[in-house]
């Protein structure tokens, strides 16, 4: 069975995972042909704060019949055709290298070796720094707006009940998922607009394989609220879900405000040889921590300055990727948030704060492989380690263990 999958947020938001095979989409809702069962397994999504002002960056992985494509995410405002766009599908390929959870494999030196006395080593740990009007008889739903962007045909909608949305939207060709209107319903009565998409097939672009790709949205909005809304995606969800928050300020650390935000354990040693493979490892790693967090816990991955990482599984973050990401300054923090989730599990949408950064963080795992070789010198120095190309726990492992 084809399969269409994106991942986005909006301000419904979120964002997905370290799991196995390709991360797939995910939006505020997904919305396909008649008949069709979607399931949300992961999700990843970038979210830049800068004063009032969100840029919210949503990667589409899709596969299936673009006519079927299509996709629902509650905003606080009207957005117009100067606050939408698209942008490189490599920004997440980065941000995901940039941030992941990495093992470091540690390489004890020849004990034998006499460093030059002159040789001037710098301390090569962690760098630590501070970081309406009268309802007429049938509800109605309005077009605020209307445009195109790249291959997208866009509306944003207002509405002023959840049924008449729900109905709008299947009349206009959104087969919803069943249940749609109580999950829309606290949307519309806090008055929120509806960023509604599809794809104009005329304008896809496919790869020599055939293979469509569409590119990540991108759209900015000023709004007193730093909010992610979760529920609306979870319509077509099967089981727990995985979400990333890439999440950039100027100088703070991201923080879900409305759930327990704990660091993911980190600088573990595991020998110097693992028993199962590293991301099955670090997904029970996760799972554990989870669960001793209350289950419904949102952990930190990642917390540094953009400009530069230590170790480094991939060059630092450019400014000109920063600046496409929303942040103008082309510097700043950028925060890796991972919830696994279910609807049973969150019931709230995520609030996000902005909080002290003051001090870099990552999950690191770690490798020691003893000197091997011969030994034939007098009082041989033990324990001085090198090490190789660290490894990040990227989109390539299982969504569950």
């Amino acid at each position: 069975m084809k399969t269409l999958s994106t991942s986005c947020s909006g301000l419904l938001l979120v964002a997905a995972v370290a799991a196995a095979g390709p991360v797939h989409a995910f939006c505020g809702m997904f919305v396909a042909g008649a008949g069709k069962q979607l399931y949300n397994a992961a999700r990843q999504v970038a979210v830049a704060r800068e004063a009032d002002r969100t840029t919210i960056t949503m990667e589409n992985d899709y596969q299936g019949d673009p006519n079927t494509f299509a996709l629902v995410i509650p905003v606080p405002v009207v957005l117009q055709e100067k606050d939408v766009r698209t942008v490189r599908p490599a920004l997440f390929d980065r941000l995901d290298a940039f941030s992941a959870p990495r093992l470091v494999e540690y390489y004890e030196e020849d004990p034998c070796y006499r460093p030059e006395p002159m040789m001037d080593f710098a301390d090569d740990g962690a760098v630590m720094e501070s970081a309406g009007a009268a309802p007429e008889e049938e509800p109605k739903v309005r077009v605020e707006a209307k445009f195109d962007v790249a291959e997208y045909n866009i509306v944003i909608l207002s509405a002023d009940e959840a049924a008449a949305l729900e109905k709008w939207l299947t009349q206009n060709g959104y087969s919803l998922p069943a249940g749609a209107a109580p999950i829309l319903a606290p949307y519309v009565q806090r008055q929120s607009k509806f960023f509604a998409a599809k794809v104009d097939v005329k304008k896809l672009k496919r790869g020599p394989d055939g293979k469509v790709t569409l590119s990540p949205l991108q759209f900015t909005f000023a709004a007193p609220t730093f909010e992610l809304p979760i529920r609306l995606g979870m319509i077509n969800s099967k089981g727990l879900q995985d979400l990333i928050i890439y999440a950039l300020s100027q100088d703070q650390r991201t923080v879900v405000v409305n759930y327990p935000n704990i660091f993911i354990p980190t600088d573990v040693e595991l020998g110097d040889k693992l028993q199962e493979p590293f991301g099955k490892y670090y997904l029970k790693l996760f799972s554990t921590a989870q669960d001793e967090a209350g289950g419904a816990a949102v952990l930190t991955e990642y917390a540094w300055n953009t400009g530069s990482c230590d170790p480094c599984p991939t060059t630092p973050l450019t400014s000109d990727e920063i600046r496409e990401l929303g942040l103008s300054s082309g510097y700043g923090v950028v925060t890796r948030l991972h919830a696994r989730y279910s609807n049973k599990l969150f019931k709230d949408d995520f609030v996000l704060g902005l909080t002290q950064h003051d001090r870099n963080f990552q999950g690191r795992y770690i490798m020691r492989h003893p000197w091997k070789g011969p030994i034939k010198c007098e009082n041989p120095v033990r324990g001085r380690w090198g090490y190789g190309q660290p490894q990040a726990i990227t989109g390539n492992l299982p969504v569950t263990p």
